[in-house]
């Protein structure tokens, strides 16, 4: 049973050849296949933790090199400037090339064992348990407590693995009284009808999960809830019809070469025979 993020079942990293931190630049270019010359973190990320007064914003971001030039110290809220995924390729060139955007904190790059990455967290047990809660499938503890636990873990997890330097916490250090207070907080708490309630839940899970798990974690929890919300822009949106975000992944070429029997039977009991992204898998269907 897992009782705190001491029992994640994660991959720890160390400074042997091969196994540095996936976003390590130690030593240069020892994870080409993971890293990005061209990071810059998501407006889907930054604007709520800025709205939640949420101080983990200090220990995954660098502040905007422009708006530290323009006055802003690295503690400023407003000093952190996140992009907007749907928008075009070429505005978010030029938001690139005029660098008033917020990168990945130095540690992340700085460290050969910056943190372990978890294919299961405690966190993410108690999101699932808060958000089960919320819909009435299991009783005994409210969805307040792990909503309370999984936002509390989450952030201790954060505090533990990072080193106390002020170009990694930004000197906005999350200590115990603000870790214990912060779930409280009216903006935070759980509050409305249960749809609110795990609107509230998945975007506190999205936040335990930066950098963790899968890549794609948050879109299978849009596509599951409808949360966290991602900005639709028809006119970058390539998916057919435009107004729409896709439903779904095709199955993979492989699947159609070597096993085209059971593919088809697979489409035609789920899909009606469509392979198309835009059906609908088991787990939304009513």
């Amino acid at each position: 049973m897992l009782a705190s993020n001491a029992d994640n079942f994660a991959l720890a990293y160390n400074a042997t050849a091969g196994q540095n931190y996936p976003w390590s630049d130690i030593p240069a270019g020892s994870n080409p296949n993971v890293k990005s010359n061209y990071a810059m973190l998501t407006a889907t990320l930054l604007e709520p933790l800025k709205t939640l007064q949420d101080r983990r914003l200090f220990y995954y971001a660098k502040p905007s090199p422009v708006k530290i030039a323009a006055g802003k110290t690295q503690s400023d809220w407003d000093a952190y400037v996140g992009a907007e995924p749907s928008a075009s390729f070429t505005s978010l060139q030029q938001l690139r090339v005029s660098k008033d955007y917020s990168d990945f904190n130095s540690r992340y790059v700085n460290l050969v064992n910056a943190e372990p990455v978890s294919v299961f967290s405690y966190a993410q047990l108690q999101f699932i348990l808060a958000e089960a809660t919320v819909r009435g499938w299991i009783s005994g503890t409210t969805a307040q407590t792990y909503y309370a636990n999984g936002i509390m873990d989450a952030m201790r997890f954060i505090v533990k693995y990072t080193p106390d330097l002020a170009d990694y916490h930004h000197n906005m250090k999350m200590d115990d009284a603000y870790i214990a207070a912060y779930p409280l907080t009216p903006a935070v708490a759980l509050t409305g009808t249960a749809d609110q309630q795990i609107g509230q839940i998945i975007l506190q899970k999205y936040f335990a999960g930066f950098l963790q798990g899968s890549n794609y974690n948050a879109w299978y929890e849009n596509r599951r809830t409808g949360y966290p919300t991602f900005v639709l822009n028809s006119s970058s949106n390539l998916n057919i019809p435009n107004t729409q975000f896709p439903v779904r992944w095709l199955y993979p070429s492989n699947e159609l070469n070597y096993n085209s029997a059971n593919l088809q039977t697979a489409l035609t009991q789920q899909y009606a025979g469509n392979d198309n992204v835009n059906e609908k898998m088991w787990i939304l269907k009513d």
